[in-house]
């Protein structure tokens, strides 16, 4: 029996070759991109899944995510639920400034400073060296395994010396390795290729420094609700005053792997995810599924009248209703495995391309690792066939045998309701998408062209080196810079507009505000153009004075009040006596930040030295820039970064949903047209003789052409009439959670319907054409 299916299918599939190539084409590219998606899906999902009991790990947080290290010491025995502390000092992705030699190159590694628990709560293995002891030692070091192929080859690392040194700095650090840990996983959310012991994250008592991480491992079974209560009580009581503990926006403990999607984590060296992404990927990855099953409905229905005479002879011969419903099933379920082997094949080649363009790093070890992937992906074509199969073959299943013989079966009808409705759904579902592009870029292209309230364009930034710490003074160093006529301005400061992160909390009239800070040197608003629209900018005074001085910006001022009672007045131990133009500290879809600048004697935590250049000489002032470097500090290197492009990094995340979103609609418009294509042969052959008729009666070329396009027409009208209600309420939503947005505009819904329109057109028109050319005599004669 089994061998008579295999041989009716492909007898069908040959018989009825374009429509068998248009099914398995869409099949096969939905399954490739359903997959890709799938895999993405489940490797976020999967996002810190490889750390033994991870579940009980948390990560303490207050109003920001770092603590002072002496915080821990309040609750790390005194609460019994707690299994385990380990504390990290909270560093930044390496940023080409820390870096260890081997014998031909320098390697910067992204690394982490941890106390001795740190291996232990993770549970990181081990490929060499005890992980009990291994960072006991005071300057003790574990790397990957990668790092240690680069710096000692196949040569055991265990005991051997690194030495660690910095490109703006004369500081070594001499470390010696006592492990070899495994290469983090991709689903890994913090990167490092270098784990350093530390004494800081244990024995620094200064409070002043909040910039440690805590993670708390709970014993099994606790309270959490209990826990982060205890937690947050001692916390308050550790680091305020009594009159203080009462105060809102109190954050307590955050599960590990909560944190991956959490937007208010900014932790440098870990991976961050887009829950939001993931949930449009699905999205996604679901309806193109749908479009392609669709279309095999579609398409096995239309043919029913061409098979009613094979099914009507089977019946009549004896075969049961169940035994052609085995059959026709069995069609179908290969139909689906034919196109999910071609989907593998394409997936395996088109995953590095596709991985590259769209910036995903998955784990794509379907063959070997990940093998219950593929079985679950095999398992979904089985369910697919069977959703996409089973409608088609109770339809043929159901003609009767004398009819269908007698050729009494009217052609085209069978179906003829579901398949206008499935129509009308693939049009709903491409009309979403398609608007749903539009306004996706239209609001990456909104937010990348908002004016930021400063002239980023000509500002190049160099991270300062030790020389320049060392100064009292650094107005020494921009004055001289600013002598160039390639120079029109130069400033010290300690970020640069996106990589803000300074955080402060300061009492005003007993209350107590939180804001983005800043010490810069009294150049910095000048060189970046912001406007002082109350009270003074900073002057060179400011530097000489004991007392600091602030300017804060309009957000800052809508938080403390009327702008002539905050003028004069402290925060802290510092005067306001300025009020200076909002401008975008961060992505400006956040809208804008309270954010304060502050000028100290000294220049004290300035660390960036900004420059302008003159118009027109930019690349005159970088060579000038670069010599100057050389003169000056030829020990160190000059790694110039340009502000504009620096500052673009804040929409990468804008600009990959917007590429993906293009990429992944023009995939599944494309499908979409592959089962317009094929209605469209269809119909045209189903109604060759009504046009030899009418060409025989007069009609013109463009008639035929008309008649063809008329019925996706109408249908087309109906599917956008229900997605536009469907597009207007879910984009609303998406817009909902910027700061900044652009408004869903009337002319979403007319680009919309036009694009559609003209897909159709196009696809329909081809199959009307051919059809208005066909002799006339040649489908008559035989009437």
């Amino acid at each position: 029996m089994i061998n008579h299916y295999f041989k009716s299918t492909f007898r069908n599939l040959f018989r009825f070759k374009l429509f068998s190539v248009l099914n398995i084409l869409g099949l096969s590219i939905s399954m490739t991109l359903a997959m890709l998606i799938f895999l993405f899906v489940h490797n976020e999902l999967s996002t810190d899944k490889h750390i033994p009991d991870v579940n009980r790990i948390y990560r303490g947080a207050f109003r920001w995510f770092n603590l002072n290290a002496s915080t821990v010491d309040t609750y790390e025995f005194s609460i019994p639920e707690i299994e385990l502390v380990s504390v990290v000092n909270a560093l930044d992705r390496n940023d080409g400034n820390l870096f260890v030699k081997n014998d031909s190159e320098k390697i910067f590694p992204d690394f982490i400073e941890v106390d001795t628990n740190f291996l232990k709560m993770f549970q990181i293995p081990l490929l060499y060296g005890n992980p009990k002891i291994a960072l006991k030692a005071k300057n003790s070091a574990v790397i990957s395994a990668q790092m240690a192929k680069k710096l000692f080859g196949n040569k055991s690392p265990l005991g051997k010396e690194i030495v660690l040194e910095k490109s703006h700095s004369t500081e070594k650090r001499r470390k010696t390795i006592s492990g070899v840990f495994k290469d983090l996983p991709t689903t890994a959310s913090m990167k490092f290729q270098m784990i350093l012991n530390s004494d800081i994250v244990r024995s620094r008592k200064d409070d002043s420094s909040w910039s440690f991480g805590h993670f708390i491992k709970l014993k099994e079974g606790a309270d959490f609700d209990k826990v982060n209560q205890l937690w947050i009580d001692k916390v308050l009581k550790h680091n305020f005053k009594e009159s203080e503990v009462e105060m809102p926006d109190i954050r307590g403990l955050f599960s590990y792997r909560e944190l991956y999607f959490n937007p208010d984590y900014g932790e440098g060296l870990r991976r961050h995810g887009n829950l939001q992404l993931v949930y449009v990927y699905l999205a996604i990855g679901i309806l193109v599924l749908l479009i392609s099953s669709f279309n095999f409905i579609n398409l096995s229905t239309s043919i029913a009248s061409k098979r009613a005479k094979e099914i009507g002879v089977k019946k009549f011969l004896g075969c049961s209703k169940w035994n052609l419903f085995k059959g026709l099933m069995f069609e179908c379920v290969l139909i689906c495995i034919i196109s999910f082997s071609l989907s593998l094949i394409l997936l395996e080649v088109l995953y590095p391309y596709i991985s590259s363009v769209l910036n995903m790093e998955l784990n794509f070890k379907l063959y070997s690792e990940q093998r219950e992937m593929l079985l679950f992906f095999f398992l979904g074509s089985l369910l697919l066939a069977l959703f996409a199969g089973i409608y088609p073959a109770l339809i043929l299943t159901s003609f009767s045998p004398v009819k269908t013989i007698k050729g009494q079966i009217v052609k085209g009808n069978s179906g003829l309701f579901l398949r206008r409705t499935l129509i009308v759904f693939q049009f709903v579902i491409s009309a979403l998408l398609i608007i749903g592009t539009i306004l996706i870029v239209s609001q990456s292209n909104y937010i990348q062209n908002i004016p930021l309230g400063y002239k980023k364009n000509q500002i190049t930034y160099i991270k300062a080196v030790e020389p320049m710490w060392r100064m009292n003074d650094h107005n020494v160093i921009t004055s001289e810079l600013q002598r160039s006529p390639y120079i029109e301005n130069a400033s010290f400061c300690r970020a640069v507009p996106g990589v803000i992160d300074m955080q402060w909390g300061r009492t005003y009239k007993d209350k107590d505000y939180y804001f983005y800070a800043m010490p810069v040197d009294p150049n910095y608003l000048e060189l970046m153009d912001v406007e002082i629209i109350k009270g003074r900018g900073f002057t060179a005074n400011d530097k000489r004075n004991p007392e600091p001085v602030l300017i804060i910006n309009e957000q800052a001022l809508n938080m403390f009040g009327k702008i002539d009672s905050v003028l004069g007045q402290k925060l802290g131990n510092m005067k306001v006596v300025g009020v200076c133009k909002d401008f975008y500290i961060h992505n400006p879809s956040k809208g804008y930040e309270p954010f304060v600048l502050y000028c100290a004697k000294g220049g004290w935590n300035v660390n960036h030295l900004m420059i302008r250049f003159a118009k027109g000489h930019t690349k005159d002032g970088i060579t000038f820039i670069k010599s100057y470097w050389r003169d000056n500090y030829p020990d160190y290197v000059c790694n110039m970064h340009f502000l504009n492009k620096s500052f673009d990094k804040q929409y990468i995340k804008e600009q990959k949903l917007s590429g993906v979103m293009r990429f992944f609609v023009a995939i599944a418009v494309f499908i979409a047209c592959l089962g317009l294509f094929g209605l469209s042969v269809f119909m045209a052959e189903q109604r060759n003789k009504e046009f030899g008729v009418r060409k025989v009666l007069g009609a013109y070329k463009w008639e035929i052409i008309h008649l063809q396009l008329k019925e996706f027409f109408r249908l087309l009208i109906i599917a956008n009439i229900i997605a536009w209600p469907i597009a207007y309420y879910v984009g609303n939503n998406w817009l909902s959670q910027f700061q900044n947005h652009i408004t869903f505009s009337w002319y979403f819904y007319i680009l919309g319907f036009l694009l559609t329109t003209l897909i159709t057109v196009i696809t329909v028109a081809y199959m009307g054409m051919k059809a208005a050319r066909v002799n006339p005599i040649e489908v008559l004669k035989y009437e």
